[in-house]
């Protein structure tokens, strides 16, 4: 199968780059904890308020995190997740 490929743009330097399903994939894979074949929310949010600090200097608040993410149910299928990361990955 064909992976499709979706372009990006970070609005501050306006670069573009390549996101497929592999790079989802990967990302999901990496959040999985061993035994599961979903990732837990708290540990996406988790990652979530982290990377936020990295990228932009500031920390997110855990109740923005839940507002923008949900509290319930506590596993995240891939499905979902590719759409926050998509969603994340147009920063």
């Amino acid at each position: 199968m064909k992976s499709q490929q979706v372009t990006t743009f970070n609005a501050d330097v306006f670069v573009s780059r390549r996101i497929d399903s592999s790079a989802i994939t990967n990302s999901y894979t990496q959040l999985l904890r061993p035994g599961r074949d979903t990732v837990l929310r708290s540990d996406f949010k988790a990652q979530y308020r982290a990377k936020t600090l990295e990228w932009m200097g500031m920390e997110i608040s855990q109740v923005e995190v839940d507002r923008k993410f949900g509290v319930t149910p506590e596993a995240m299928g891939i499905d979902e997740f590719a759409v926050h990361f998509l969603h994340i990955a147009r920063w």
